[in-house]
């Protein structure tokens, strides 16, 4: 670590952006730009003075030495398949372990060149808990020094007498497992499986965040230490099934918290989680399957099926419940029936769970049996009918229940012993068999087990075959899916007439198909947030039938594309957070068996927690690890174990210090044809998140590729001409062909040069003659009109005089998309869900084409044709490709309201 870090401080230019991060972005408006903009950096105490705050470097009272340097990091631990399988199940895993420097500024601080490859954990399976803190050990060593003394260089790029650096320890950014071994938590599975709160595994459907009781680092270290001090294996057991907490090597770090800075990856909790959960599991995505709107997909290829108890059974449940008997005595089978039959949740057979659901539904003041219950009821209890019964006979024994009974008969037939079933249960059975109810349990026992070896093998076979299906759930095949065959061929199609810009990372064109296999996080959030709104909005749109599932699907997008902001105000965090609730809570309320899973849970933390904390989330989730590992698997090794590891480290770390070296002006000079080849070697994916988080910096920064000179037109002249007098707001500009010399005029030439593109925020936008995919975009030419919708026909840099100043600019002809009518504006269902739907234009533009400037830009969009009942033309779907930023309008219209 102290080598890479010295590394970085010998390339000039690193220096002065990382020694200025803590200021951060200086926002007048309070939104967060970046980590250093949040309070949890803020948290971490100076090493000398515990009142002072660790990212702000101490005064200087020596002019004659250097500033001390003060940095922070973050960890991030990934897996990956070292021999390229693309399969879905991995057989064989290897971990890299990655470090970054928060004091780079966002567009450079996961750059390969800036990443710090620490180490590789040897497959072929995950590591374990020891594995990974033996791992840790070394970087932790480095990390105390690093933040309790610090470290001497004794020459950087900006102080050639050298400075004195010290560092610590920030985000831990990992998948859910990763991070729960690295910072010694239980897993995910085990009572306590939030590592921000002490919310039970049973409870996790509870939704109400004032009831869960938070975690602190500090106990959470005091309870790891407890662990790490027991003597025996047992002790050290009973200690983690108490706290759900293990020693981890992290905990060394005196001011490290690790319930506050061991944060919730949203790329897997969002869209490797959420959005692929609920296409997946709750939908059934398939396209081999047919369209059902009321299915449930359950779990992979097969869904469950709970066998239907006898009426006996069924009664004496319905009973048990309006009389508020023990509801425990029932079997699961009845008690998952009870609760389909009452439309209450049922995602898993645990009659802990179900007899909740039932009893809180018995507790409302004016519940009402089903009318079927009531009728089955009366005709079990008519004269001739067998009532189950749970109370004591005429006798004073004990009648044992339905559920007891068909039980002990199960274990009959399959030849099971019987005396671990009580005395009452065992006459039960020989009354219903018609033997002697006299003797002991074993004398009972045995006589039954006597008869029952007497009977004819036919007759066992189908006895036990009833019993099995009548006391056990069995799995089928899943037949039909919300996401099925037409409505994946829906999506396919309008995905094949929609126009995405370049560096949008396209979902598969056979997305819904068992061939295409996994989709990674990039094709999930394109798929999920532009393919599926314009697909579904228009299929379901008008069917009031399925208005929830639309509004459930819709509301989770948002949820995910507010917290994917690269900018976040407490407003946006506010309908996050009321975005995250409602799906969640639509979600319990629409598909009874759809089980909530901990992604669920920590998504409410994310919006709590994280948010508030860390700002937004690009500087803690794993995209840049994803990336980097692919690179790592496209390193030609030996693959074997214990050698390939070596290879990884070695390489990246050549092509680290060649590509900083690439980066020299001299350097690049000199060998232009070597760069372009090594580039071409070395690729890189850019489009998706790689490069929405990369054009976060210069927000005004414009970079133009031009082309020879040229002329222009007589009509874009005139246009440019009143488009420079609007802006002054004066006659100030005349055209000079026009022959008039005045003075308080100034002639506007025609001559100019043809940008090729213009670089915007890190976005390339080119015209439509060039790339019609990058020339479809949204700009507002002043804060006070809407945005609009249009295509870029042209760009180009312009020069002119004005008095003693030469003004040279770049502008853009544009031609406009037509809104639609008002009388056709009732047919646009995308309106209705503002952002995140877009809205429909007609397929037609303005012949007045209009001059923007690049900073009237707000993004690309997204740009489908289709069809739409009402309209009598063809239409045009835009959907902004940025829609944060239309959101933030959005935002700025309710204040202003």
């Amino acid at each position: 670590m102290m080598a890479w870090l010295g590394r970085l401080l010998s390339r000039p230019g690193l220096e002065e952006k990382m020694d200025i991060a803590y200021l951060g972005s200086s926002s007048s408006d309070g939104a967060m730009y970046d980590i250093w903009d949040a309070p949890a950096l803020h948290t971490i105490v100076d090493p000398v003075s515990k009142e002072r705050e660790f990212i702000i470097p101490p005064p200087q009272t020596n002019p004659s030495l250097s500033p001390e340097a003060r940095y922070v990091f973050t960890l991030a631990l990934d897996g990956f398949n070292p021999f390229q399988n693309k399969e879905a199940k991995q057989t064989v895993t290897t971990t890299a372990i990655y470090m970054s420097c928060l004091n780079l500024p966002p567009h450079l601080r996961f750059l390969p060149e800036n990443l710090y490859l620490v180490g590789i954990i040897p497959g072929p399976h995950k590591p374990s808990l020891e594995e990974i803190n033996h791992a840790l050990k070394p970087l932790v060593d480095e990390l105390v020094v690093f933040y309790d003394s610090g470290v001497l260089y004794t020459r950087t790029a900006k102080y050639a007498r050298g400075r004195h650096v010290r560092g610590a320890l920030g985000p831990l950014v990992a998948d859910l497992p990763a991070a729960r071994q690295t910072a010694g938590f239980a897993s995910i599975s085990a009572k306590l499986f939030c590592s921000c709160c002490y919310l039970e595994l049973d409870d996790i459907e509870n939704i109400d965040q004032a009831t869960w009781r938070k975690r602190s680092g500090e106990k959470h270290k005091k309870h790891a230490n407890m662990w790490k001090a027991a003597q025996t294996q047992k002790d050290r057991d009973k200690i983690f099934k108490k706290y759900g907490v293990r020693w981890s090597e992290l905990h060394r770090l005196s001011y490290w918290n690790p319930v506050y800075f061991t944060v919730v990856d949203s790329m897997h909790n969002h869209y490797l989680g959420l959005l692929k959960d609920h296409c997946r599991t709750i939908w059934g995505m398939n396209v081999k399957l047919e369209d059902n709107d009321n299915a449930f997909a359950g779990q992979g290829s097969t869904i469950r099926v709970v066998p239907e108890p006898s009426e006996s059974a069924m009664a004496d449940g319905w009973r048990r419940l309006q009389e508020r008997d023990n509801l425990f005595e029932c079997s699961k089978a009845v008690l998952w029936h009870l609760c389909t039959r009452l439309s209450l949740r049922r995602p898993k057979l645990n009659k802990k769970y179900l007899v909740k659901e039932l009893l809180a539904w018995r507790s409302e003041k004016e519940y009402v049996l089903p009318a079927d219950a009531t009728d089955l009821l009366a005709r079990v209890s008519s004269p001739g009918a067998a009532m189950p019964n749970n109370n004591s006979n005429d006798t004073g024994m004990r009648v044992p229940s339905v559920h007891e009974t068909e039980k002990a008969e199960a274990s009959l037939w399959n030849a099971q012993p019987l005396t671990k079933y009580r005395l009452d249960v065992l006459r039960k059975l020989c009354e219903m068999h018609s033997l002697s109810l006299d003797g002991t349990k074993a004398l009972l026992s045995e006589r039954l087990l006597t008869w029952r070896s007497k009977q004819s093998h036919e007759a066992v076979s189908k006895e036990v075959a009833a019993a099995t299906a009548a006391s056990r759930p069995t799995k089928e095949a899943i037949r039909h899916a919300v996401l099925g065959q037409s409505t994946l061929a829906s999506i396919q199609a309008d995905m094949a007439r929609t126009i995405l810009p370049s560096w949008i990372n396209p979902a598969p064109k056979d997305i819904g198909s068992k061939q295409r296999g996994k989709l990674s996080a990039d094709q999930w959030r394109t798929a999920c947030t532009i393919h599926f709104p314009i697909t579904l909005i228009r299929l379901w749109g008008g069917e009031a039938d399925k208005q929830d599932m639309l509004h459930n699907f819709l509301s989770l997008v948002s949820a995910v594309e507010v917290a994917g902001m690269l900018v976040i105000s407490k407003e946006h965090i506010k309908v996050h957070q009321k975005a995250i609730h409602s799906y969640v809570k639509t979600l319990k309320a629409l598909h009874k068996e759809a089980v909530i899973k901990p992604n669920h849970h920590l998504a409410f933390h994310i919006a709590s927690d994280f948010l508030p904390n860390f700002g937004p989330l690009h500087p803690i989730r794993a995209f840049h690890t994803e990336r980097h590992n692919f690179m790592l698997q496209t390193i030609n090794t030996n693959m074997k174990f214990g050698e390939l590891e070596l290879t990884y480290l070695n390489t990246t770390c050549r092509a680290a210090n060649v590509q900083a070296l690439l980066q020299d002006n001299q350097v690049r000079e000199a060998t232009a044809e070597l760069i372009a080849t090594y580039e071409d070697v070395h690729y890189e994916d850019r489009r998706g998140t790689r490069i929405r988080e990369a054009f976060i910096q210069n927000n005004r920064d414009v970079e133009i590729t031009g082309r020879d000179n040229n002329i222009l037109s007589p009509d874009i002249l005139d246009r440019l001409v009143r488009f420079l007098n609007c802006e002054a707001g004066e006659e100030t500009y005349v055209n000079i062909r026009d022959g008039i010399r005045s003075p308080g005029h100034v002639q506007v030439t025609d001559d100019m040069s043809i940008c090729s593109h213009v670089a915007l925020r890190g976005v390339s936008y080119k015209s439509d003659g060039m790339s019609p995919r990058d020339s479809n975009i949204i700009f507002r030419r002043s804060s006070d009109l809407p945005s609009e919708a249009g295509r870029i026909k042209m760009m180009f840099r312009h020069s002119r005089s004005h008095g003693k100043s030469h003004i040279e600019e770049i502008f853009l002809v544009v031609e406009r998309l037509v809104e639609l009518t008002r009388n056709d504006v009732k047919y646009d269902p995308y309106r209705r869900f503002d952002w995140v739907g877009g809205r429909l234009c007609y397929d037609r533009s303005d012949p007045d084409v209009m001059i923007i400037r690049p900073r009237h830009i707000v993004s690309h969009f997204a740009r489908t044709s289709m069809t739409v009942p009402g309209i009598s033309t063809g239409c045009i779907h835009i959907l902004p490709l940025d829609r944060m930023l239309h959101f933030s309008e959005q935002l700025e219209n309710e204040a202003a309201k």
